[in-house]
């Protein structure tokens, strides 16, 4: 049975479908208000999209920026002393003239390091970095030498040494300060050595005393001398100045232009006969002491040798107390050579000067025996201490009454 074909409701019933169904206008659905809940779903769907752009393209909106670390502040310049071994020149820091000569305390201005020159004519100028670029090497001079520090508050005070030699001048004036020295320092004393006394003729290699007794009597002359033998192995020496590292203190700030050295000293036995033949002649090791001395310059005069200071006292001074000095320093050496230990001193008991001296040798502070130093000889007082050094000369009674043994 075929399906018949769909046939279109006819104008009767088109008419009754119209009357059972209400009429609705396209433009009262159209502008009818939204609910609140399709609102809020609108509203939502629009934030999400903003973000999703806004997410997506920050970066190229907004470059990113590198994290900042803090800044550090930086230390305050320091405080720097400024020390020489003379008393006038101009300094100069980082080529800025500075007010004053040496000693000077400056506050630095900026940051490390400092190029500071000291100018002080007919010296050729010192230029020192400040901090030094490299450590102190022990036992070497060290013409910038910024190895102490004091510390105050509430900054530290560093201390830069800027010392001169004899090598910072020209060769000809090296040699007038060598001369003048030679000549300002030199002290004698001269004494009537009689027969049979005992004399020093020489110092062996290990420097022991090489003596002899003469059979006729002698004119003996102790001297006061400048050396050039060294000592000490920690001050800088050339001919006869040693560089004087604590230079001049604020507190001493003699007028006029000083330089301060030191020089080395020792004592000088010469014996000649009444022709004036000179029989032996002998310079004992370097005193174990440094003479501080000031050379005053004038650009008119040259160099001088100022007066010494009263705390050092006169050349004669000088020898008077390196006399008896010396002998103990020898008789210090002879123990060494011959005996062995430690806690071995010497005491001075009776100081004659030029005439001798009576010393006392002692080993954890029990008597080793006496001794007598004169014209530059070691001798034997008494049984013990020719027990203790066989090998000294005896001493003869003159020799004891010389020294009012």
């Amino acid at each position: 049975m075929s399906q018949s074909p769909y046939e279109p409701p006819s104008s009767e019933d088109q008419e009754m479908l119209a009357k059972e169904l209400p009429l609705i206008e396209l433009e009262a659905v159209l502008s009818r208000p939204l609910s609140w809940r399709r609102r809020l779903g609108q509203l939502g769907l629009a934030l999400a999209a903003c973000a999703l752009v806004v997410v997506t393209f920050w970066p190229v909106l907004v470059p990113a920026t590198p994290a900042q670390t803090p800044l550090r502040s930086q230390p305050p310049p320091p405080i720097v002393s400024i020390i020489s071994n003379v008393n006038y020149g101009s300094v100069t820091i980082n080529g800025q003239p500075q007010p004053g000569s040496p000693p000077l305390t400056l506050k630095m201005s900026g940051q490390p390091p400092y190029s500071i020159t000291l100018d002080v004519p007919p010296f050729r100028p010192r230029t020192c970095q400040f901090p030094p670029p490299q450590s102190i090497t022990p036992y070497s001079f060290e013409p910038c030498n910024a190895g102490r520090a004091i510390t105050v508050d509430p900054q530290a005070l560093n201390t830069l040494i800027m010392p001169f030699t004899l090598v910072d001048l020209p060769p000809e004036q090296q040699q007038e300060i060598t001369a003048r020295i030679a000549q300002a320092l030199t002290a004698q004393q001269t004494i009537a050595a009689p027969a049979q006394s005992a004399i020093v003729t020489g110092l062996a290699p290990d420097g022991t005393i090489q003596s002899q007794r003469q059979t006729g009597p002698l004119f003996a002359s102790a001297f006061l001398v400048p050396t050039t033998q060294r000592g000490q192995r920690d001050i800088f020496c050339l001919h006869l100045t040693c560089v004087n590292y604590s230079g001049f203190s604020p507190d001493y700030t003699p007028s006029g232009h000083f330089w301060e050295v030191r020089v080395p000293f020792a004592l000088r036995w010469r014996f000649a006969s009444a022709t004036g033949q000179v029989i032996s002649e002998v310079t004992f090791p370097v005193s174990p002491t440094l003479l501080t001395l000031f050379l005053a310059y004038d650009a008119a005069t040259g160099w001088q040798v100022a007066p010494l200071p009263s705390s050092e006292g006169s050349p004669e001074q000088q020898l008077a107390q390196l006399l008896c000095a010396t002998g103990s320093l020898m008789l210090g050496d002879e123990q060494a050579h011959a005996l062995s230990g430690e806690r071995w001193t010497v005491a001075t008991l009776r100081n004659q000067g030029v005439a001798g001296c009576e010393l006392a040798l002692q080993h954890n502070n029990v008597d080793q025996g006496h001794f007598i130093w004169r014209f530059g000889v070691l001798l034997a007082a008494d049984a013990s201490a020719h027990s203790t050094l066989p090998a000294l000369p005896v001493a003869l009674p003159a020799d004891l009454a010389a020294v009012g043994g």
